[in-house]
């Protein structure tokens, strides 16, 4: 009895002590060093830091939750649209478009915009009327815009979302998680004309009308947060406050995604967020782009400068930064000349304290021609055939004439 007593108690306390990857807290990994302190406590539902270079979540409340994105899907939007589309294009706004509720430009049918006009509009103002125009304009309708923002972000990586409008209005279907939208934000962040506009305070677009009219933007961290990069925010009453933003302290770029907080407490939670990143994580710049790895000779020629075709940057725990760091070259094959300056020869893959982190393209400096005396290899061929071609003629004649002479018919 008392065996089965204790059975009973040890598979209760296992049931308690699980959590779900969905709900639980993800804690950054800190290896060999002491235990990190705990996320702080905010108001959100969901959130996540990331790299802003990579992507990677490095911590997370609720990070793989579903929740409803409001208007900060009009980053994908925003995408999407000058992938496809032209900045020169005039666009005409549909009835439908004219019809959308909540924050708008308060476009009239048959009016026309150009593109760039109406992207600030989409992520200054979040208007969603100028993110209907602009995924009827580049798909021809919404619906075919909204399989174009699934495939994109399948694409991305962003295997937990599912979009049905490019505006972030209130729909069953229309989801995305804390970890994903991170995902979508570094694209869109490669962006330049995204992270210009973004980084927008107040723009101002001239209307059909002639009026004159200024878009502010509504993401306070431009004010409020030293080294705010850009960012976009959204607010449904079924999604609550939603925020994706993007600071730098010195080297290092994060960013932070947060869902359903409470009111103008979104403000506190991302201050929160983005100072407990700094202040665990730190920017390693293993080298950059053009920056010389070694000297190498190459057969026929002389010594060649190595250069890295690509920069390498990785984002790590604080601490790591006093961790050995070696590196490795492979070649493709060995080096011989004539060599072509930027011709890629090979990889250059680097090491923290031995666990490999990344490999940029390795490449020739500088052009590297072929000595002139190094031809003697062919200088020698041929003076061999020349030497041994009257003795090969001499003995094929002395060969012929020793045949028998074929006999005579009578």
């Amino acid at each position: 009895m008392q065996r089965l007593i204790s059975v009973v108690l040890l598979v209760a306390l296992a049931f308690i002590s699980f959590t779900s990857p969905s709900e639980a807290t993800v804690q950054p990994k800190v290896e060999g060093q002491p235990k990190a302190t705990a996320l702080p406590t905010i108001s959100a539902q969901a959130a996540a830091i990331f790299d802003l270079t990579t992507g990677e979540v490095l911590a997370g409340i609720n990070a793989g939750q579903k929740v409803f994105p409001a208007s900060t899907t009009k980053v994908l939007t925003a995408l999407l649209a000058i992938e496809l589309g032209e900045l020169t294009d005039m666009v005409t706004i549909s009835k439908l478009a004219e019809q959308q509720e909540g924050t708008a430009l308060y476009c009239r049918a048959g009016e026309q915009y150009s593109f760039q006009d109406l992207l600030y509009a989409l992520l200054v103002l979040s208007a969603n009327d100028v993110a209907v125009a602009l995924a009827e304009h580049v798909a021809g309708s919404v619906e075919s815009f909204a399989q174009l923002m699934n495939d994109k972000a399948l694409a991305l990586g962003a295997k937990n979302s599912h979009f049905v409008n490019p505006n972030g209005l209130p729909d069953p279907d229309h989801y995305t998680t804390a970890a994903d939208m991170a995902k979508i934000f570094v694209a869109a962040y490669q962006q330049p004309l995204i992270r210009e506009i973004t980084a927008t305070r107040v723009y101002y677009i001239d209307l059909p009308s002639g009026e004159r009219r200024a878009l502010v933007n509504g993401n306070k961290m431009l004010t409020e947060y030293s080294g705010t990069l850009g960012g976009k925010t959204g607010y449904t009453s079924q999604a609550g406050n939603c925020l994706v933003t993007a600071a730098q302290s010195g080297s290092l770029k994060l960013g932070v995604s947060v869902f359903k907080a409470q009111g103008k407490a979104v403000w506190d939670d991302a201050r929160a967020l983005l100072d407990y990143g700094f202040s665990h994580w730190c920017n390693l710049a293993l080298i950059h782009r053009e920056q010389v790895v070694t000297a190498m000779s190459a057969r026929y020629g002389t010594d060649v400068l190595l250069r890295s075709g690509d920069e390498l940057q990785i984002t790590r725990t604080k601490g790591d930064e006093e961790l050995p760091v070696t590196w490795e070259l492979s070649l493709d094959k060995p080096l011989q000349a004539p060599l072509e300056a930027g011709q890629v020869v090979g990889h250059v893959t680097y090491f923290v304290a031995g666990e490999e982190v990344g490999a940029v393209r390795a490449c020739v400096a500088h052009a590297v021609p072929r000595n002139w005396y190094t031809y003697w290899e062919v200088g020698l061929a041929i003076g061999c055939i020349a030497i041994s071609w009257p003795l090969i003629e001499g003995r094929a004649k002395r060969s012929a004439a020793r045949q028998p002479a074929a006999p005579k018919r009578r």
